[in-house]
């Protein structure tokens, strides 16, 4: 009997075996991981980046991973054969990689990290010869123009130089380089410049301007350093003017007890401080909302509050420089820094927002035939784009700085104020 029953026992046993499906084989096969998708391209346009990458014939959608700091995180699924990355802070370094997914649940390989390049920095414009910062990793320059009545850039020539000859070249032109790179398959695309030009010289070259503010008009890009290409140092390559720039860390208007601070107003009281300036640029504001500083009345003369010390710097100015043009720059909107919150009606420790400060400004600007250039209503920096127009949200990255400083460029000669 138990003899009868082994035999019955691995006879089910066999016929387990021979019957099993060949799908439990073949799914082996199948589960193998997919070859990663092809990317084509990666390119900066208006401080977005936008990848693309050839179709996977299984896929069902994709996956992008972005890597700043520490480990790569997921930020998009997509059916779509590009993403476009809007969360870009301002000046720093990323690396992407695109996964997908097919209809069976199955994950493919990974591309390898792709990278960005950075928009180039023209430094020089004179004549048909512009030249630039050169830029890391780039296998060369793509130079475009467009006449001033059109959006539409034409390529008019390549190089692997930081420098560059223009033919038929024209004064009223824009003209811009895009570094690329296309050694590795993919085509690697920088974003542009699209404020450079010439025809903002006429009339202005050797005019003698000088810049007053905070670390902001000096150039810092916070925590990167300083920028290549300040606010005062693009309107001299627009104007083809003498700019100066005075702008200097945690400067304020008004004059701290505590003589190791700075304090613009402080400043003007040297003899001759303004003396041989046609044009004085006034930046500042956002230190004193920041520190807290008193903010008084029109009317006060204490120069311990924002009124008072705008009302003696003034009158420095008017007594140094009688004949000179005075521009006003009122304070940039700004993200959430240190214990204050973002945006201009936050208030500070003394209970004052960034408007209150700014209007203080148009005021004694108003009272003393002062022009002002109102950050706020050209919204350069914003509630909706600070965090990619700035490094830290505040201080603005080297490309807003060229922004800014065509922006202010334009005003002034809008103006004739240069």
């Amino acid at each position: 009997m138990r003899e009868t029953i082994k035999r019955i026992f691995l006879a089910v046993i066999l016929v387990c075996i021979t019957a099993a499906p060949a799908a439990e084989f073949s799914y082996a096969k199948t589960a193998a991981r997919p070859d990663s998708p092809k990317v084509t391209s990666v390119m900066t346009v208006n401080n977005h980046i936008t990848i693309k990458w050839k179709k996977a014939a299984k896929a069902a959608q994709y996956k992008v991973y972005k890597k700043r700091k520490g480990a790569y995180k997921l930020i998009g699924i997509t059916k779509q054969r590009h993403y476009v990355d809007s969360n870009v802070l301002a000046g720093h370094k990323y690396s992407y990689k695109v996964q997908y997914i097919t209809k069976k649940g199955l994950r493919s390989k990974s591309t390898k990290a792709v990278r960005v390049l950075d928009t180039p920095l023209v430094k020089k414009l004179s004549q048909g010869y512009m030249s630039w910062y050169r830029v890391s990793g780039a296998k060369g320059y793509n130079i475009y123009s467009r006449s001033g009545s059109s959006k539409k850039w034409k390529k008019i020539g390549t190089t692997k130089n930081t420098s560059f000859r223009i033919k038929k070249y024209s004064r009223s032109k824009f003209y811009t380089v895009r570094a690329f790179d296309t050694g590795s398959g993919i085509r690697y695309y920088s974003g542009i410049d699209k404020t450079v030009t010439e025809r903002y010289r006429k009339g202005h070259a050797g005019k003698a301007i000088v810049f007053e503010g905070d670390s902001i008009m000096r150039g810092s890009i916070y925590p990167l350093g300083t920028s290549r290409i300040t606010i005062s140092e693009k309107v001299d390559l627009l104007t083809g003017s003498r700019c100066t720039n005075r702008g200097a860390g945690s400067n304020t208007l008004t004059v701290p007890k505590e003589p190791e601070y700075r304090s613009l107003t402080r400043d003007s009281r040297k003899a001759g401080y303004f003396k041989k300036y046609k044009v004085i640029v006034i930046a500042i504001g956002t230190n004193d909302y920041s520190f807290g500083r008193k903010l008084g009345s029109i009317g006060s003369t204490d120069e311990t509050t924002f009124y008072g010390a705008a009302k003696e710097l003034f009158a420095n100015i008017k007594k140094q420089a009688p004949a000179a043009k005075v521009v006003v720059v009122t304070p940039s909107y700004r993200g959430t820094w240190e214990r204050l919150g973002s945006g201009f009606d936050s208030k500070n420790d003394r209970g004052y927002t960034l408007h209150d400060y700014s209007s203080a400004l148009k005021s004694v600007a108003a009272d003393n035939g002062a022009y002002v250039y109102d950050s706020e209503k050209y919204g350069i920096i914003n509630a909706g784009n600070y965090k990619t127009t700035t490094t830290d949200n505040m201080h603005p990255s080297e490309y807003t700085h060229q922004q800014i400083g065509y922006s202010l460029t334009r005003f002034m000669i809008r103006n004739r104020i240069i």
